[in-house]
């Protein structure tokens, strides 16, 4: 009796267990029918291959798995999946004659597809024109063929033709779209190479010709912006670089092109809404924090910038020009013992920049520092020879450790500069009439 009530429990369960299961997969399916119907094929095809995983003889799954593949012209799998149903459901006609018409069509582009194996790239155009014509609905697969055939041609303007007109009747058609791209992406790199070269001129119409190939070739763009900024075009520059980011608003460097174009003509909120774009997109661009921190400074606004090159060191503490940036606003607001900090981390980061080591100079000589100041001059001279700005610190700093004769020549050789020569010869006068200045 009692195994007999264990044997009743068993199959019970398992007939439950089975029912669950059944039920599991069948909604599986049905959600997977529903988002193909929705126009999501890629989140359908992840339920049915777990359907057909689990249960290998569900006919539907594999049915509604072979369109799936068929829509993307994939006839192997189309065939794989159906070969599949109607093992499963022999009886089915339906089935049947889809088969017999995908194996109709994959012959017929198998033969076609002989032609280009061998080499006979103008005959195998020929074979997928009329395949085109013949199987409409595959008629993109035939005009790809036709592209690649003519590509190997080398009839690129052809091979172009066919396979826009591939992705006009399939938008979707990510292979033609990906050699689409390449063939663009050949004539971009020649392109690249005329730029180099300084041929501006015949590098625009080759980025041109690349738009024609591949119009959403937002690169290309990018590129006819940055000619025409090298060619004093800021006008022509925005609108390329406005249509680069349409196209990838995700591009970061499209936005920050278009800011110092923006720029370039005084357009200052148009420039700080694209910089703010540019972060926006990739909130670790440190060079564009740090250009809106330039235009605050240029504006005074000396709040403004300091926060901007704040951010820009956060983005990327290792970038040096935000620190010396950020050391001139210091300096402005006489902050001095803040200022050498900033600045001290900018020459740590880059100890070529004669520009840093100037402002340093500033710093020391503002509370007078003055051995400090005119170590820091010397560094930047080192760097770049008769600069004006570190020879007249290191002026200062002779001065302050009453070394007057060094310091009227380093203010002599600042004077030079007709930048600094009102500053410098006042600073001569008071070495050489104090009683002037008492």
């Amino acid at each position: 009796m009692t195994n007999s009530i264990i044997s009743y429990i068993t199959s019970f369960v398992t007939i439950l267990t089975v029912t669950a299961f059944c039920q599991d997969i069948d909604k599986l399916h049905e959600e997977a029918n529903k988002l193909y119907n929705e126009g999501n094929p890629d989140s359908a095809e992840v339920k049915l291959k777990i359907v057909v995983d689990a249960d290998n003889t569900y006919h539907e799954s594999h049915y509604l798995l072979s369109q799936i593949y068929l829509n993307r012209y994939d006839l192997e799998n189309s065939r794989k999946h159906l070969t599949k149903a109607i093992e499963a459901d022999k009886t089915n006609q339906t089935y049947r004659d889809e088969f017999e018409r995908i194996n109709k069509v994959a012959s017929d582009f198998a033969m076609a597809k002989r032609k280009f194996d061998n080499g006979d790239f103008y005959g195998a155009i020929d074979e997928f024109r009329t395949l085109s014509e013949k199987y409409i609905n595959f008629a993109p697969k035939a005009l790809y063929f036709m592209g690649v055939a003519a590509n190997r041609e080398e009839e690129i303007s052809e091979a172009a033709g066919y396979l826009q007109h591939a992705l006009e009747l399939d938008p979707n058609y990510q292979e033609a779209n990906n050699y689409l791209n390449k063939l663009a992406s050949k004539k971009y790199n020649e392109a690249n190479q005329l730029v180099r070269r300084g041929d501006y001129e015949e590098a625009k119409e080759m980025y041109k010709s690349v738009l024609e190939l591949s119009p959403n070739y937002y690169q290309g763009y990018f590129q006819l912006g940055f000619v025409a900024t090298k060619q004093g075009d800021f006008t022509e520059a925005i609108r390329y670089y406005i249509k680069t980011v349409e196209l990838q608003p995700y591009f970061s460097k499209g936005w920050f092109a278009l800011a110092l174009a923006y720029q370039k003509i005084d357009e200052i909120a148009l420039a700080l809404d694209a910089l703010s774009s540019a972060t926006d997109v990739d909130p670790t661009y440190a060079k564009a924090y740090a250009q809106k921190g330039n235009i605050y400074l240029s504006e005074g606004d000396y709040d403004g910038a300091e926060q901007e090159y704040n951010n820009s060191i956060q983005a990327d503490p290792s970038y040096a020009i935000a620190y010396q940036n950020l050391g001139k606003v210091l300096i402005a607001n006489q902050e001095y013992e803040d200022a050498i900090q900033t600045l001290s981390k900018a020459t740590d980061l880059d100890a070529r920049s004669f520009r840093s080591w100037t402002m340093l100079a500033q710093a020391y000589n503002s509370i007078d520092r003055c051995y400090d100041a005119k170590d820091a001059a010397h560094e930047a001279l080192e760097i770049k020879k008769n600069y004006a700005p570190a020879l007249f610190d290191l002026g200062l700093a002779e001065k302050c450790l009453d070394n007057e004769t060094l310091a009227l020549q380093a203010f002599n050789k600042a004077r030079r500069d007709r930048n600094w020569r009102k500053l410098a010869e006042r600073e001569i006068d008071k070495i050489n009439n104090p009683e002037d200045y008492e």
